[in-house]
């Protein structure tokens, strides 16, 4: 499996709610998306959006795969405003993105230019800090050329037509679990479905954002997501680039962790030390006293010294010898 495989396969584990355990206290989808809504009303009754038109109820048959019961399927029009505009004096500094300052793959950077807000106020896309950028015009939407804006100028930004903008409603959705979202490959491939144009000039169908449905989990939830995706996406890139083989130590031959391993050992805790087994103590010695006892077979069955076990390196004797 190939690194941009494997994060592939996180993302659509994060996505179908098998990333990271789901907890009861933090709420449900559901009550979210009343809170989204109540937030939207409150912002229409202020002016500050417009009033929109009701989307359609989500279908039996467009549900792609299952979630937990404690996730809501819903569309990314009703839990978010698209494409808002800005207003400031024309003479204001503001930062413009064209499409080659944003990265494309699995990164969340862009850069910018300085211009004055009168330049490009007009006949480009408007956006500001913590807005979400989204390439909609091929390549660059296949490449996954999607970010979360930061560090504008004056907070104001403007950019290519090419992008759709995406704006959280009052910190109801964490941007980065959206974000995430749209570089899945389910997000991707259902997008490239609705291409309109001609070969070379391709983009994604203008409701295809608005309609698209998204699993919405507890705000709690949804940062927990993001966290471990962080945390494993930079590991695979820096263990495949020094070609070490992954060895997968958990009790879930389902997790993540197992399906990318190139070795899986299954390893069962039945409870932490601590009353409440939170602690991970029991689950930390298990694990050490594994790659001990893996580190001992190694030096009796070959030549291996203890000095050797310096080289623990992924490119090193003992990474190779794994």
């Amino acid at each position: 499996m190939t690194p941009q495989e494997l994060k592939n396969s996180i993302l659509q584990l994060a996505i179908q709610g098998k990333l990271v355990e789901q907890r009861p206290e933090e709420g449900t989808g559901e009550e979210l998306y009343r809170q989204i809504q109540a937030e939207k009303q409150k912002l229409i009754r202020e002016g500050k959006i417009k009033k929109e038109k009701p989307l359609p109820e989500i279908a039996e048959d467009e549900v792609p795969f299952d979630i937990p019961e404690s996730w809501k399927w819903v569309r990314v029009g009703n839990i978010t405003t698209l494409n808002p505009k800005n207003e400031a004096n024309d003479e204001t500094e503001a930062s413009f993105i064209p499409m080659t300052l944003v990265a494309d793959g699995y990164r969340n950077q862009h850069s910018y230019e300085i211009k004055k807000w009168g330049e490009i106020k007009k006949g480009f896309t408007h956006f500001t800090n913590g807005d979400i950028g989204i390439a909609k015009i091929t390549p660059c939407f296949q490449n996954r050329k999607s970010v979360i804006f930061d560090s504008l100028v004056h907070n104001l930004g403007a950019g290519t037509t090419e992008l759709s903008i995406v704006r959280v409603i009052a910190d109801t959705v964490n941007r980065e679990y959206l974000l995430w979202f749209f570089k899945s490959d389910y997000f991707i491939k259902n997008g490239i479905k609705s291409f309109t144009g001609t070969a070379g000039q391709q983009r994604i169908h203008k409701d295809y954002l608005t309609n698209c449905i998204i699993p919405l989990p507890p705000l709690a939830e949804q940062k927990r997501i993001v966290a471990k995706i962080e945390e494993l996406l930079p590991l695979i890139d820096v263990c495949k680039k020094k070609g070490a083989k992954l060895i997968g130590v958990t009790q879930n031959p389902d997790s993540p962790l197992a399906k990318q391993a190139d070795v899986f050992l299954k390893m069962d805790v039945h409870h932490e030390s601590d009353r409440y087994d939170i602690m991970a103590t029991s689950s930390v010695i298990a694990l050490v006293a594994l790659f001990d006892a893996l580190q001992v077979a190694i030096m009796e069955e070959t030549d291996y010294k203890l000095e050797q076990f310096a080289l623990i390196h992924p490119g090193g004797a003992v990474g190779q010898k794994l």
